[in-house]
């Protein structure tokens, strides 16, 4: 395999700087202390290195042709098994994914949507659930449930206002609301069709409705 070396730096003191593999495109970067830095494939994918206390020369950036970009944690001598773990994906719409978890075992934490809104997850990798929404207004919605069967159990409001849900995904129908001025509604009726059938006053009192 035909390998192309170029060189940079004034004579007597010169440096590979980058290597071609004619074969397959790929264009790989170094620095004058002989580390790589950057690879360039022919599909338009760049990736970033550098140079960590252990020695290796590890990814930290990758820019897919996409415009999406993927960082990658910084490597703790204390924590091998982060080396090289995915942390963040950028996308060009202005969403950004969080990871965490160790290399290969990385789990989505976290997606900030470029509305402002935030989603939260919890669970091992390929079991991520959703577990919370906050909204740009202030407002959050919390969720129960396996993945993709997520169901809503609580909505905080900006204003103070409280409400509970009771049903699996779908079916979610309000059973309980809370008012910023200590009021609260019991609620009863299907989805869609809920009535409030008693009000508990701020002193404790019930009141059928």
């Amino acid at each position: 395999e035909r390998i192309i070396k170029h060189y940079a730096g004034s004579r007597d003191n010169e440096y590979v700087n980058m290597t071609e593999t004619p074969w397959n495109g790929v264009k790989k970067y170094y620095n004058r202390s002989g580390y790589m830095d950057k690879v360039r494939f022919s599909d338009g994918r760049v990736e970033h290195y550098m140079l960590y206390p252990n020695g290796r020369s590890l990814i930290h950036t990758k820019d897919l042709p996409n415009g999406t970009i993927i960082r990658y944690a910084f490597p703790d001598r204390r924590m091998p098994t982060l080396l090289n773990a995915k942390r963040k994906m950028l996308l060009p719409n202005g969403n950004i994914y969080e990871y965490k978890g160790g290399l290969n075992r990385e789990y989505l934490a976290k997606v900030r949507f470029a509305s402002g809104n935030v989603n939260e997850f919890e669970g091992n990798k390929g079991e991520e659930r959703m577990v919370k929404t906050t909204f740009v207004n202030g407002g959050v919605r919390e969720y129960k449930g396996n993945r993709g069967e997520e169901y809503k159990v609580k909505e905080r409001f900006a204003n103070g206002m409280v409400y509970e849900y009771r049903g699996n995904r779908g079916e979610e129908r309000l059973y309980r609301a809370e008012f910023p001025d200590g009021r609260i509604h019991h609620y009863e009726g299907p989805k869609g069709s809920e009535r409030v059938a008693w009000e508990e006053t701020p002193d404790g009192q019930w009141i059928e409705r």
